[in-house]
């Protein structure tokens, strides 16, 4: 089955079913759209269709949130797939808690080739079903207590009026940025600790798959973020996390072999986050491009690709 079938079928198979779909065709050039606008002319007026050129998920994401009339927002991405328990277990859980915003759940790791690779945070399956834990985002996710991807969060549409729509100047990782924006008005999230749904890490449809300048443009999102995080009355939490993204994806820059972007991030860093690790990261920088592309195929026949916790949208 297509992806994008899949995806649709896997919110046909909510257990609960009191939705409206929104589709938003990002200018697809491979026959998905075709599939996506069959299903809106099946099912009627439960689902809208619409095609857009190309502006990418930010964009895409902006106009179905404009498009969508309920009290509750939840997004999947093309090659991303819910369990029929994702939409009932956030609805319950935000009924409950009238006081939270947002919240998201964890989620399955896949590959291309349809295996799946563990849960992003590590759960007890036997009691996590409706295992819901109540977090300061910032700090949930600076300690890796938290996996935050598009596809598991559910917003209510009086914090999206609040935080606005995502950025389509970043061009990659406007749902980090986004995220972030929303912290700062309500850092506490609602978290199930149980996986809702799979998270296809290479797919086709990915942006980062697509996008040879994924990290230049993380770099790009990531300064102001900086520079944000370290005004009076940020908290702890914010500062940490964005410094240890900021770190992972410097890292992640030298791994892949290219010194340009690491150089570049390393420039933006604020002068009480320079000591000597950041020396260090700053020397490795300065390797020529060559050594580093062999730098970084010794670190992938070592088992240690890099991981980041932004996404490439």
């Amino acid at each position: 089955m297509d992806l994008v079938a899949e995806a649709i079928e896997s919110v046909l198979s909510q257990d609960f079913e009191d939705f409206e779909i929104v589709i938003v065709d990002d200018g697809s050039t491979d026959g998905s759209g075709q599939i996506a606008q069959g299903y809106a002319e099946r099912l009627g007026g439960r689902c809208t269709y619409v095609r857009q050129e190309r502006a990418g998920a930010g964009a895409a994401r902006n106009r179905g949130m404009r498009m969508a009339n309920g009290e509750l927002v939840a997004f999947l991405d093309a090659d991303d797939v819910w369990i029929p328990q994702k939409l009932g277990r956030q609805v319950r859980f935000l009924q409950s808690h009238p006081d939270i915003q947002w919240c998201a759940t964890n989620y399955w790791i896949g590959q291309r080739d349809g295996a799946t690779h563990g849960a992003a945070v590590p759960y007890d399956e036997a009691h996590a079903g409706e295992a819901w834990i109540v977090v300061d985002w910032f700090a949930a996710m600076s300690q890796r207590h938290i996996a935050f991807q598009a596809s598991g969060a559910m917003l209510r549409r009086s914090l999206i009026q609040q935080a606005g729509e995502f950025d389509v100047m970043i061009p990659s990782g406007q749902d980090f940025d986004y995220w972030v924006r929303i912290g700062e008005i309500t850092p506490m999230c609602g978290y199930l600790l149980a996986p809702c749904y799979t998270l296809s890490r290479d797919s086709s449809y990915s942006i980062t798959f697509n996008d040879p300048e994924k990290y230049s443009g993380k770099v790009r999102m990531l300064a102001p973020l900086m520079e944000r995080s370290i005004q009076p009355g940020r908290s702890p939490a914010y500062q940490d996390l964005i410094r240890s993204v900021s770190v992972d994806m410097v890292h992640g820059s030298i791994a892949e072999g290219r010194p340009d972007v690491a150089r570049a991030l390393l420039r933006t860093f604020p002068k009480q986050w320079r000591g000597a690790r950041y020396v260090g990261y700053l020397l490795l920088a300065c390797v020529p491009a060559s050594i580093f592309r062999y730098l970084a195929l010794g670190w992938h026949r070592a088992g240690r690709p890099f991981r980041s916790r932004i996404r490439g949208t």
